[in-house]
């Protein structure tokens, strides 16, 4: 278009304030009225092509301004020149256009840099589109051909540019309805089945969005392949579908729920449990399921989790409906989303009532099998690789040892005697070879002061701290030695005897077979010794009373080894006899039964006295036979017979207590046995049955305020033609007193005589029961003393233990009496205080305690100072059972000494982070 043909074809021209714009091949012209020239923003956004400008101003001037761009445009004169004429004939207007002008020329001139900035931009551009890594495609979306392919995409689809540009993006789909959306202005996502040049067919994701280049819209399309990712999808389908019958079909309890405790999702066995549907379940409030006493610590193990605690585990116990004591675990756990913002919490419940109850079986038998460890009188120690790595008290009292450190970590087999060792080297290693206890064999061991002895060992192969270990169990034996020598020596008197005895004495194995018979034995069965030998005895026993003599060996035992009966027989002649036999089981030292042992009395003479003297004869039988057992005959609520070891049981003569009526006998037992003392009264079963039938223990009072424990048997018994009962009183105070002590040492420090760690968790878990049903608080005090150790160290363990002893004292004595002390081990003790109110009153109580213990001791001739760290938890604020209150008073404890000592600290949870 040329400017003449501009001029002609233009009928508009500009008014006030307006511009008309003309655009050629090489010029561009601007057509303007005078007095309202545009501003610099209409220059910037309107002139970014390199053309001449040819400017025509209308108006007044316009001839003027007219001759100027004739000048411009028609000559090649510069353009200074076509200003000059400007200002020649338009006057003052075209100073306002040069202005202008020059604008337009500083413009121009920016827009070179503009525009070598953007090549280098465009070229840049271009490469990093070509180049990169991700499948890159531009489409005309009108006629769906591919402008341009980068190298990925001729990489993954098998074409190359040339050929991409001959292809329509539609050519690539499988299925003629897969078309590109033309889209407005945002960005476009679909799937896609492309086919690729070697005729592979992949699924892709198209992410598209529309571009302006140059005068064209197109579309920029990014292309992944996503074959896997759909694959993948169908597994995660499957797996989720695999997922939800796991759930479903598992017995621990599933759901999960908000952060206000609403139901999202609830398993089949959480279904059955609350015995709800899973339409009624959901969306429902979890805490509303729960018991009330439940809340607190599912509301407490919520907020523990956090970023850093995402799962968190506790226990919780309840009681059924038919008062059935549950334990369950429950497991909350965050539950994320992809960008790890917590969407809702998952829990996991399992009834671990039966782990429970098995652990507390497992304590309560390891503090059983440790007192038995601990107090058994057979020494033990514990070898591995030729160090004892234990040994029990016994075992230092028979080694005459000071104390276990003198023996561990020591070489096991420099305790044994030169002459034995080998044997106990070669007894260790086949027990490590193949695992099976060594047969007991006798050796000589050594003292620590040189003293020998000999012993009977037995190895046996034990894990201990996870390793394997022998166990090797020692008794002195040198005495039983001795003793045996002298036996050996006497056995041919003891058997000229037993010869000589009017008793028939056999022995016989399990299964019956005779092994030794006395002459009288032989002489009473008219057999020879060789022919008795061998023999089963069972079938020298007459068939009427068989039956009697093999109930009585089925009933012997290792705790009964001995029973006694009598039998009537008839001899081939006509004549009867009577018979009593004692048959014996004789055990060895592990419990084994070895053999049988009878000794057979003829009583026929007696038994026909006792039966002409049946009743008069009867209480004079009776004490020839328990001459050392109080005997007595109860007849009508009165003594009717009294023996000599009755009265000095109980310290009354026979005159008094035959004296005494029904009244003055029960007042002479102790008040709270005396239900069971009058038991006494009641009818027994007949004598003739050959047991006692009734068996009593109780407590009495004796004539010198003395309390004494007795064993009470009775039966009942005709006497002068009546029934009464007969008792036999045997004195057992010193067997009582003994069980009472041994229970206190089982649950009692010997030294300072306070309640050991078996006892403060039951004394704890009766005063953790207490304050729940009451609503109360109580404290847990761990006290851990201050340089125990150096004292210890520095003065002895004498010093030691008198000093602990004295400590001990202090604490009961700054408690009050319903408080509970308690020493755990070495330093460590416990103070347990019930019914607490107030933190402060915690914190006088502890700083009392500590200010007693802070004062000056004389132990040994030496003067001591000692302090104590103490620290203190209290319930339920920082637990609910035991184990959680004594742990997290100890980790007060600790911050107690790493705060500078001598004081008590509080239970805070942060001391956990640390």
């Amino acid at each position: 278009m040329t400017l003449i043909s501009v001029l002609k074809s233009n009928t508009q021209l500009p008014k006030h304030n307006e511009a008309v714009i003309f655009p050629c091949e090489k010029y561009v012209i601007l057509i303007v009225r005078m007095g309202a020239l545009p501003t610099d923003e209409f220059w910037k956004r309107e002139f970014q092509e390199d053309k001449k400008l040819l400017i025509i101003a209308w108006g007044l001037v316009g001839v003027g301004v007219l001759s100027g761009a004739l000048v411009l445009l028609l000559t090649q004169l510069p353009v200074w020149v076509a200003i000059l004429s400007m200002l020649l004939f338009s006057g003052g207007g075209a100073a306002l256009f040069f202005t202008r002008l020059q604008k337009l020329e500083q413009s121009s001139s920016d827009r070179s840099v503009i525009e070598k900035e953007l090549q280098e931009s465009e070229q840049r551009y271009r490469l990093m589109f070509h180049n990169n890594d991700t499948v890159k495609l531009l489409i005309n979306p009108k006629s769906s051909l591919i402008v341009d392919a980068n190298q990925a995409a001729c990489e993954f689809y098998g074409y190359n540019l040339k050929q991409f540009r001959r292809l329509k993006i539609t050519e690539l789909s499988v299925s003629p309805s897969d078309k590109i959306q033309n889209g407005g202005q945002g960005e476009n996502r679909k799937i896609f089945r492309h086919r690729l040049a070697g005729g592979a067919l992949r699924e892709v994701e198209m992410i598209s969005s529309p571009v302006e280049v140059g005068e064209q819209r197109l579309l920029y399309a990014v292309i992944h392949d996503v074959t896997s990712y759909e694959q993948h999808e169908k597994e995660l389908r499957a797996a989720q579908e695999r997922y939800q019958s796991v759930a479903d079909t598992q017995a621990d309890l599933l759901c999960r729920f908000t952060s206000k405790w609403q139901l999202t999702f609830v398993n089949a066995a959480f279904c059955d449990f609350f015995g709800k549907a899973n339409k009624a379940l959901l969306d429902a409030d979890l805490l509303k399921l729960m018991p009330v006493d439940a809340i607190k610590p599912f509301k407490a193990a919520l907020e523990k989790l956090s970023p850093q605690n995402p799962a968190e585990t506790f226990r919780y116990q309840f009681k059924e409906a038919n008062g059935k004591v549950v334990w369950q675990e429950w497991t909350f756990a965050n539950v994320f989303d992809e960008r790890g913002g917590v969407v809702e919490i998952q829990a996991l419940t399992r009834d671990i009532t039966q782990q429970v109850s098995a652990i507390n079986a497992l304590r309560e038998s390891e503090t059983r099998y440790r007192n038995l460890v601990e107090n058994a009188p057979q020494p033990l120690l514990v070898h591995n690789q030729e160090k004892t790595l234990y040994v029990n008290p016994a075992g230092v009292r028979q080694l005459n040892a000071q104390s276990p450190a003198q023996i561990l970590g020591k070489n096991t087999f420099e305790l044994v005697h030169p002459d034995s060792r080998k044997l106990v080297e070669a007894q260790v290693a086949s027990v490590q070879k193949t695992g099976e206890t060594s047969p007991v064999q006798e050796t000589t061991w050594l003292g620590m002061n040189g003293h020998a002895f000999e012993a009977e060992v037995s190895v046996a192969a034990v894990e201990y701290l996870n390793k394997m270990a022998s166990i090797i169990s020692f008794h002195d034996v040198t005495e039983r030695n001795q003793e045996l020598e002298c036996l050996r020596q006497s056995e041919a008197r003891y058997q000229a005897i037993l010869d000589d005895q009017d008793e028939l004495i056999s022995r016989f194995t399990p299964d019956g077979k005779l092994t030794y018979v006395n002459q009288t034995f032989c002489e009473f069965f008219d057999k020879e010794e060789n022919q008795l030998l061998g023999l089963s005895f069972p079938a020298l026993v007459p068939t009427e009373v068989l039956g009697k003599f093999k109930d009585a060996i089925a009933s012997l035992s290792f705790t009964n080894p001995v029973k006694t009966y009598e039998y009537e027989a008839v001899k081939p002649d006509g004549e009867h006899y009577w018979l009593q036999w004692t048959d014996r089981a004789l055990f060895d030292e592990y419990g084994t039964l070895l053999e049988y042992q009878s000794e057979g009395r003829n009583i026929t003479d007696r038994m026909k006295a006792l039966k002409a003297l049946e009743e008069s004869e009867e209480k004079f039988k009776l004490i020839s036979e328990s001459s050392l057992v109080g005997l007595s005959i109860i007849q009508d609520g009165k003594f009717k017979y009294i023996n000599e070891a009755m009265t000095e049981i109980y310290i009354y003569s026979r005159m008094e207590m035959m004296a005494w009526s029904l009244k003055e006998m029960f007042n002479r037992v102790y008040p709270y046995d005396l239900e069971t003392a009058k038991k006494l009264l009641q009818p027994g079963r007949d004598i003739t049955t050959g047991s006692i039938v009734d068996r009593y223990q109780y407590r009495i009072v004796t004539k010198s305020n003395e309390i004494r424990w007795v064993d009470v048997s009775k039966k009942t018994i005709s006497y002068q033609g009546k029934p009464a009962n007969l008792v036999a009183t045997l004195d057992i105070t010193k067997r009582k007193r003994a069980e009472i002590q041994l229970e206190y040492l089982a649950t009692h420090d010997p030294l300072t005589e306070l309640p050991n760690r078996s006892l403060f968790y039951e004394q704890l878990d009766h005063a953790i029961n207490l304050a729940k049903r009451a609503g109360q608080r109580l404290a847990v005090l761990f006290v851990d003393l201050d340089g125990f150790k150096e004292v210890n160290d520095a003065f002895g363990h004498k010093n030691g233990d008198l000093l602990l002893q004295a400590l001990a004292r202090r604490m009961q004595d700054s408690v009050r009496e319903s408080d509970h002390v308690s020493r755990l081990a070495g330093d460590e003790f416990t103070i347990v205080f019930e019914n607490v109110l107030e933190n402060d009153v915690i914190l006088e109580a502890a700083n009392k305690v500590l200010d007693n213990l802070a004062k000056p001791y004389t132990v040994g001739g030496h003067q001591f100072m000692i302090t104590a760290s103490i620290g203190a938890s209290i319930y339920p604020d920082h637990g609910d059972n035991a184990e959680d209150l004594l742990k997290n008073a100890d980790k007060a404890m600790y911050a107690a000494k790493e705060s500078g000592k001598n004081r008590c600290k509080l239970f805070d949870p942060k001391m956990t982070e640390k």
